[in-house]
């Protein structure tokens, strides 16, 4: 957790200090990116991952105090993207209070109903950190699936490890909401060991299941996706059931 912090507060301050390739050279390829605004590659605390860890597609777009001269950008120029961004949910405010107000509602919500325990801290992760205004889809290539598994998927499942929904599940469980996780998942059936465990639908929305296998040091997880057409919210209340069950989660008391 800590080196994943250090990582990223070092890439953050020499793309700050003028490095356009300061955030690797793999980073996928979106049309429209703001490249002006702090990217967002994670909100949370890694070392305090809290409920559990979820993944989106990018940040949307961005606010002024996310560009240069506003107070989010001075914030971390002056004290580093961790101390920002890299905080629990009880901790935050301050120049990023916006950004932490909206995964409350958007994203910690989610976890919090499947375990009973209302919205808390979460770790959440960006498959891409630039901000854009509409999401224009991945050219997959071999640069970009690499950045996908090697700085998104293989870090959230080592960090998953600490969280309250893993704990319950018995294994690492990592929650992502978008197409684009699971066709990567799909993908890497063979190139990382990937196993379909399970799918659903219901009104429009889509879940599936799948479980990365373990490799080296790296123990196993599995990886819940949900998405459906033309929006980027996480499930409803009412898709929760179908949640617990491919997780095998039970319902909380």
């Amino acid at each position: 957790a800590i080196a994943y912090r250090d990582v990223w507060d070092r890439r953050i301050a020499r793309w700050m200090d003028g490095s356009s390739t300061a955030l690797g050279a793999n980073v996928p390829d979106l049309r429209g990116v703001d490249t002006r605004a702090v990217p967002e590659p994670y909100v949370g605390d890694p070392g305090a991952p809290g409920l559990a860890v979820v993944l989106s597609l990018n940040p949307g777009e961005a606010g002024a105090a996310q560009r240069p001269g506003g107070a989010t950008y001075e914030a971390v120029r002056r004290d580093g993207y961790a101390a920002v961004y890299g905080r629990c949910a009880a901790e935050a405010g301050g120049p990023a209070e916006d950004t932490y107000q909206w995964m409350k509602n958007n994203r910690a919500e989610w976890p919090g109903r499947l375990l009973g325990t209302g919205a808390g801290d979460i770790l959440h992760l960006d498959l891409v950190p630039w901000h854009t205004r509409h999401w224009s889809g991945i050219a997959w290539t071999d640069a970009a699936v690499a950045w996908a598994w090697d700085e998104v998927l293989s870090p959230a499942g080592r960090l998953a490890a600490a969280t309250e929904l893993s704990r319950r599940c018995g294994r690492p469980v990592v929650l992502a909401v978008g197409r684009p996780y699971a066709a990567l998942l799909e993908a890497g059936a063979v190139r990382q060991g990937v196993s379909s465990v399970g799918s659903a639908d219901a009104g429009g929305r889509h879940f599936a299941l799948h479980r990365v296998a373990g490799r080296g040091e790296d123990a196993g997880y599995d990886v819940l996706v949900t998405w459906a057409r033309g929006t980027n919210r996480a499930p409803a209340a009412s898709h929760d059931r179908i949640v617990r069950a491919l997780l095998g989660l039970a319902t909380p008391a």
